[in-house]
């Protein structure tokens, strides 16, 4: 079973790959691509359980991967920059890190957590999630939001514009008044407390890397000073920074591109 996938643009020029984050999907990227299509192939693909993959079910993030690499394997895309927000962020690290997708010509990473829990760390985070993963399964989706966009991680969104992301979500998923259990079949197979430390390995990967965080998100950007990244791009929002200002996330993927194009031959990218 292949990922829903949507490509826009001219196939003959730079390709980049985007994964969205929980509770997305490949329209999460609508506002970012639409700066860049003129001169970038750009490719989203719907995460298992999310969007038009929500039939799609995993037990693991690397089954998750493994249906990635056949799905951009089976369209022919086999050189891209690989971008990811959160949880499509842990993916793209995770891939890459242990050489799971074979496509992969650089990466950009928004609002990645690459690991480096402690054991206790881990437990409570399972917990933590295995207790989400029960309200969606069984609680109406518009309920489950309500409490999701309380967290501390998106404390930067004023009322309107947690209301504003709430109807989007709730838009874009549909059925806001069922549970929804392959999202949390999926918050479970992807859960932070069960990925690897990753923040080793990506100092020794080949291809260059970018992490993009927004000054107000608080949490990020102090996790972002112990990952070995040298390319950070900070952008004037919270956590979902390639939602609230898609201009600047535009600009500084360009940026990226531009900076490392003399490591790549043109459709390498």
């Amino acid at each position: 079973m292949l990922l829903h996938t949507q490509i826009w643009g001219d196939r003959h020029k730079p390709h980049l790959v985007f994964l969205h984050g929980f509770l997305g999907n490949g329209q999460d990227w609508q506002s970012v691509i639409e700066l860049l299509v003129n001169d970038y192939c750009c490719i989203t693909l719907d995460l298992p359980g999310h969007g038009k993959s929500a039939s799609v079910q995993v037990n693991s993030m690397h089954q998750s991967i493994e249906l990635i690499e056949q799905t951009l394997i089976f369209h022919g895309i086999s050189r891209y920059l690989l971008i990811g927000y959160s949880l499509g962020a842990r993916h793209a690290a995770f891939a890459t890190c242990f050489h799971l997708l074979s496509g992969v010509r650089a990466l950009l990473l928004e609002g990645a957590n690459l690991g480096g829990l402690s054991q206790d760390e881990k437990q409570q985070r399972l917990y933590t999630d295995t207790q989400w993963a029960n309200i969606l399964g069984h609680q109406p989706l518009q309920d489950f939001l309500q409490l999701w966009y309380q967290q501390s991680v998106f404390s930067s969104l004023s009322a309107q514009e947690q209301k504003k992301l709430i109807e989007f979500r709730l838009h874009l998923i549909g059925d806001g008044d069922k549970p929804h259990p392959q999202l949390a079949k999926m918050l479970l197979a992807a859960s932070l407390a069960k990925q690897p430390d990753l923040r080793a390995k990506m100092a020794h990967i080949d291809q260059p890397i970018a992490y993009v965080v927004g000054n107000k998100d608080k949490k990020f950007s102090q996790l972002v000073k112990n990952y070995p990244i040298s390319d950070i791009y900070i952008l004037n929002s919270g956590h979902n920074g390639h939602l609230e200002t898609p201009e600047e996330f535009a600009q500084s993927l360009v940026h990226f591109i531009q900076k490392y194009q003399a490591n790549f031959v043109k459709s390498d990218l």
